[in-house]
């Protein structure tokens, strides 16, 4: 009955703080879960000639690019986010701290929030060449970037993290003289979208998308665009898989 009783509790939670719609959307994606994945995205863009906002998390909080010495810290939360069960596994975390310093090398740069030591949301900027597992590529300008692999600890959410380490990063790069920044959010993922939407984000790339299990293909319908910058991979390489 216990278990019974969170169901129903999850739903009622569901339905009062994000809309029966958004409900019924997730009841679709876990029935078709054993087939594949299905999503709901948005590229959103953000205009840096512009001035932005001033956003202040609802916590004493301090923000700052991550440091060699915090790689192992900064480990931990990916970990969180990808599986919790990682940090179970040494070698699993050790693996991430791998692809960190990969992306790193790769001209990536990581910005955290710190509530006093614990470090409690990551969020990654990359420059030139983005690639999306939907099957998107960007080539981005000099003056440009990419914002991704976003995560805040769960029993942090709802202080408005997101929304002001995201912030910080878009003032550092208006600063360095860029004039436009891009993401991506699933619009079922409402704390994301919100926070995007507060800092005032443009959401301009709604897309539909199924990735079959055990298959290198990727089912998209747009829903509106241009979707630019963001290219299909079938139109710059003939010879790939839609």
């Amino acid at each position: 009955m216990s278990k019974f009783y969170r169901y129903v509790s999850k739903g009622f939670y569901s339905v009062s703080y994000e809309g029966l719609h958004l409900l019924l959307w997730r009841i679709l994606q876990k029935s078709l879960v054993p087939l594949g994945e299905l999503g709901l995205t948005s590229f959103c863009r953000k205009d840096l000639t512009q001035p932005l906002k001033e956003i202040r998390a609802k916590v004493d909080l301090n923000i700052s690019q991550v440091t060699e010495a915090e790689i192992g810290q900064l480990a931990m939360l990916e970990a969180q986010d990808l599986d919790p069960q990682y940090l179970q596994n040494p070698s699993s975390v050790q693996d991430i701290e791998e692809i960190i310093r990969t992306r790193m090398q790769q001209g990536a740069i990581c910005y955290v929030g710190k509530v006093g030591s614990e470090m409690v949301h990551h969020n990654w900027i990359f420059f030139r060449k983005v690639e999306s597992h939907l099957g998107y590529t960007a080539n981005l300008s000099n003056n440009e970037a990419y914002f991704g692999i976003s995560f805040t600890a769960s029993e942090w959410r709802g202080n408005g993290i997101h929304g002001a380490v995201n912030n910080h990063m878009l003032s550092v790069l208006q600063q360095s003289g860029f004039r436009m920044v891009y993401t991506r959010v699933e619009l079922d993922n409402v704390a994301s979208t919100k926070g995007l939407q507060s800092v005032g984000w443009d959401f301009y790339g709604p897309l539909l998308y199924f990735i079959p299990k055990q298959s290198d293909n990727v089912y998209r319908w747009k829903i509106r665009g241009p979707l630019d910058p963001f290219v299909p991979d079938q139109v710059r390489n003939k010879n790939s898989r839609k």
